[in-house]
This record gives C-alpha cells, sequence and structure tokens, in this order.
C-alpha cells in the first residue's frame, strides 16, 4: 500500500511537471515578442471600447491601419458608429481631424510613451519589451500581462494586456485606475496583420473611404451645447472670468495656478502647432505643445474645439481635462 501510495504521488508531481512545462518561459515569451515585431509590417484592427466616467459607462468603436515605419490612422466612432475624430500620422506630422475637416491640428511628433497602446497594437508590444516588471498568467488560449502604466497618471494607473496565445495577436487591453476598477476596456474584434494598405490611408485630406474631405462654410450661431467647465480645479483656483470673442469662449481661472480654457465652435479651424506629443484622457486624442507657462493642450469633442493654455503640471492638466470631458459626455 505505500508503495502504491509512493507511485500516486510520483505520478502527480510528473503530471504537474508536464502541464508546467506547456508555459513558455518569460524570456521565451519576450524573444517571441521581438520576433512578432520584428516581423510586423503593417495590420488593421477593429475594437469595440466601453469607458466608465464614474457611474456613467460609454461605449465607443475604434478603427486602426497602421504601416511601417510609424505611419498610422486612427477612427474613433460613438456609440452609433458615427465618426467622430480622426488621427493620422504621416511623414509630414501627426494630424487630428473632426468629420469634414471642419477642425484640423497638425503637431510634429507622436503619442507620448505609455499613451496609445489602446489604440495601437505596436504599442502594446512595444510596452511588453520595455517594462520589465510584467507578469503573466496561462490561460487556456491567452497569456494575460498585468503591468504598470508608465508615466503613472491620474486617471489610470495599471494595466492588463491579453493576447492569444503563438501569434500575440490582440485579445483584449483594460486600465485600471487606483481602486483596480476599470477605466476603459478595448475588446479587440478584428486583427489582420500584414495587410496591404495603400500610402492613401495615411493622407490627412482623404477619409477612410478614399474620398476627398471638404469643408463647407459654416456660419457661427454661438455655443449651441452650452459652455463646458471643468468640476475639478487646481487648490486655491476659480473662475475669474467669462468671455466671448466670436465663435470662441474664453474661461480664465486665477489662483495658485492660473490658465485659461478655449472653446470653439465648430467652424473650420485649421492650426499648426509645431513640435509635441500625442496623448490620451478617456477616450479623447490630445495634442501638447510647448513647455512652461506657454504649455497647452488641444482636442476636439462633440464637434467642439478646445484648448487649455497656462498648466506647467502635466498632472494637474490631465485631472482638470478629465473633469471638462466627463462633463461634456452629460
Amino acid at each position: 500500500m505505500k508503495q502504491r501510495r509512493m507511485f500516486m504521488v510520483l505520478v502527480v508531481l510528473a503530471v504537474g511537471v508536464i502541464v508546467t512545462g506547456c508555459n513558455p518561459s518569460t524570456t521565451t515569451i519576450t524573444s517571441q515578442i521581438a520576433t512578432v515585431q520584428k516581423q510586423l509590417v503593417s495590420y488593421q484592427t477593429q475594437a469595440e471600447m466601453t469607458i466608465r466616467h464614474g457611474d456613467a459607462i460609454e461605449k465607443a468603436y475604434v478603427a486602426t491601419w497602421y504601416k511601417s515605419p510609424g505611419q498610422y490612422r486612427i477612427a474613433l466612432y460613438d456609440g452609433e458608429h458615427h465618426l467622430t475624430q480622426t488621427v493620422v500620422r504621416n511623414a509630414n506630422g501627426v494630424y487630428l481631424l473632426t468629420p469634414n475637416d471642419r477642425i484640423r491640428y497638425r503637431m510634429l511628433g507622436d503619442f507620448r510613451q505609455g499613451q496609445a497602446q489602446w489604440y495601437l497594437y505596436d504599442a502594446l508590444l512595444a510596452q511588453l519589451m520595455t517594462i520589465s516588471k510584467w507578469q503573466v498568467v496561462h490561460q487556456k488560449t491567452t497569456l494575460l500581462f498585468q503591468l504598470p502604466v508608465i508615466p503613472s497618471n491620474p486617471i489610470v494607473k495599471t494595466q492588463s494586456i491579453q493576447l492569444v496565445k503563438k501569434t500575440y495577436a490582440p485579445q483584449e487591453v483594460v486600465y485600471y485606475d487606483q481602486n483596480k476598477a476599470p477605466v476603459i476596456t478595448m475588446h479587440y474584434t478584428r486583427f489582420v496583420a500584414n495587410s496591404n494598405i495603400a500610402n492613401a490611408i495615411f493622407q490627412p485630406t482623404l477619409n477612410v473611404s478614399g474620398r476627398p474631405l471638404k469643408s463647407p462654410a459654416m456660419s457661427y450661431a454661438g455655443m449651441q451645447g452650452g459652455i463646458y467647465e471643468p468640476t475639478v480645479l487646481p487648490k486655491n483656483d476659480y473662475l475669474s472670468a467669462e468671455t466671448e470673442q466670436g465663435n470662441r469662449i474664453f474661461l480664465r481661472y486665477n489662483g495658485s495656478h492660473p490658465f485659461i480654457i478655449v472653446e470653439q465652435a465648430p467652424i473650420d479651424l485649421h492650426l499648426d502647432l509645431g513640435r509635441g506629443t500625442v496623448g490620451s484622457i478617456l477616450d479623447i486624442p490630445v495634442f501638447q505643445v510647448g513647455s512652461g507657462k506657454d504649455q497647452a493642450y488641444y482636442w476636439t469633442n462633440n464637434g467642439l474645439a478646445f484648448s487649455l493654455i497656462g498648466l506647467t503640471q502635466r498632472n494637474m492638466a490631465i485631472e482638470v481635462i478629465h473633469s471638462l470631458l466627463s462633463n461634456v459626455e452629460k
């Protein structure tokens, strides 16, 4: 009987070794990701996004086209599948566009490190290669990577990246707040690697169907949706003045950290912003340019153009913009 028990223990241990042996090591995973990166020439993705603003839940969709080296087009849609804005990057810069080309920002730069992962699959892989503090859970058909958000920001602190075993195709990306509650969930519904993508797709003057965008004349009739104000301000700051100039509203805040928010109605607005970086707050791309007191942030939402000027601390600016975005979405 004792020998039989010993035999059963050895069998269990052997099975455990076999099962464990099926999971690739961290070194193997890193090597395989590097191979996928090297062979990745282009890709197309489609995904469903869930964004949580406190108790409110918003649905959105995103489609991405990428072609090495560094050309991409990111099309963002609302819950009704209406195109809301597009980010295009080519050799001439990175562009933020609204439908019908009414608002167009152009900037020399790219996404800020650590800020574009839920849009660009190649950035997901780059994260796993550069951030060494990830942990992986081996699931039946996927690998679930858990890692911090670097650089950290007030909105999201940690993230999980789920990739298909063997191919490392994207499945899902989730960003969590400091309470480990999901803020952004991006579930991929389509992924095609090394597809043939025409260079025309990376031109800002073309829409995703390849037809030229037009800029129809539009008269200004006031801010139809009202004035949007942030609900979070730097300590001791307050709204000191609200003025209207033409089609723009200026909100001036004084206090320990004075700044200005500009809201502009949806008429033709084409700006060259110079050199900067692109980030994302919730599902909204934000252009950041300048430095010090001249630092400015530009974004669009619900057909309006916004800018924030004067806040020198980036995390503080993110909190203000996040609260304003949550207010616009209501």
